[in-house]
């Protein structure tokens, strides 16, 4: 049925199953993408009390088919691709006719496509933005990388960045292949840490930490305006919410390293221009 029982079965379903593989040892992400809810709900409604619904067969029912899905997608495993899913809603009447709708859902995002293509192309074109002179000394030894998201971003697959790393060579920006999502864990991962405590960056930039300008830092970035965070070994804190740079300052086996934050790879490479331009002057 339709109404306020209807949206109860289908809750009372899904956090069935949910704790369910919670308790199997699925993650939060793995659950959300398999039954359609966020991972935000997901911790929410896991200490609360299942929905009640008017018939206890109703309840039963319920149960017993979060039980069978359970046992199905536990033998198909956390790691399976949900390719579509299918629901089928059915009115039955007294005088025997029925309506009946039968639909495919894919979780295909028709704007995300797009957006997801003009970020790629966005990456490509700033590595031409790049004034080779002013950010050539600051080249990491590891390589230097962009890493860029759009703004719905969930987690690192939802990152792009060149694969390989920017390497600076003959005065020119050279990578290896096309920019793509998920291709830098380390980097995505310290941009997504930073969005999950609230900041608003999209993008982000690894540049080299000399020793020598570890005193000159803070003094330069309050001339700029810009927030400086700390993040050793590379995992930013909640102060990270309001940063524009994050600092690394290393440890032993550890490489200092300087992180850029933008809420877009244009700004991203400007501000890194004036911070190098305030360390040098």
């Amino acid at each position: 049925m339709l109404g306020e029982d209807g949206t109860k079965w289908l809750d009372r379903l899904q956090m069935q199953v949910a704790r369910s593989l919670q308790a199997q040892g699925w993650s939060q992400q793995n659950i959300s993408a398999m039954i359609g809810m966020t991972q935000s709900t997901i911790s929410r409604q896991r200490g609360r009390p299942l929905p009640k619904l008017k018939g206890s067969a109703d309840e039963s029912v319920v149960d017993g088919w979060a039980t069978e899905m359970t046992q199905l997608l536990s033998n198909l495993g956390p790691e399976a691709k949900l390719k579509q899913q299918r629901y089928v809603i059915e009115f039955l009447f007294d005088d025997g006719r029925n309506i009946r709708f039968d639909k495919i859902l894919t979780g295909t995002d028709l704007d995300r496509g797009q957006s997801r293509a003009g970020l790629l192309r966005r990456l490509e074109w700033i590595t031409q933005r790049f004034v080779i002179p002013k950010i050539e000394k600051w080249q990491p030894a590891i390589g230097m990388n962009v890493a860029a998201c759009t703004p719905e971003a969930l987690d690192i697959e939802d990152v792009a960045a060149f694969p390989g790393r920017l390497w600076i060579i003959n005065d020119q920006i050279k990578y290896l292949s096309m920019p793509e999502f998920g291709a830098s864990i380390h980097l995505a991962g310290v941009l997504m840490k930073t969005r999950n405590f609230g900041s608003n960056a999209t993008s982000i930039l690894n540049l080299a930490f000399p020793q020598a300008y570890s005193k000159k830092i803070n003094s330069a970035c309050k001339k700029l305006g810009l927030s400086v965070a700390k993040a050793p070994k590379s995992v930013p804190d909640k102060s990270s919410k309001d940063a524009h740079i994050l600092i690394d300052e290393g440890d032993f086996g550890w490489v200092p390293t300087l992180y850029v934050l933008g809420s877009n790879p244009i700004e991203l490479v400007d501000r890194a221009h004036q911070l190098i331009d305030a360390l040098d002057a």
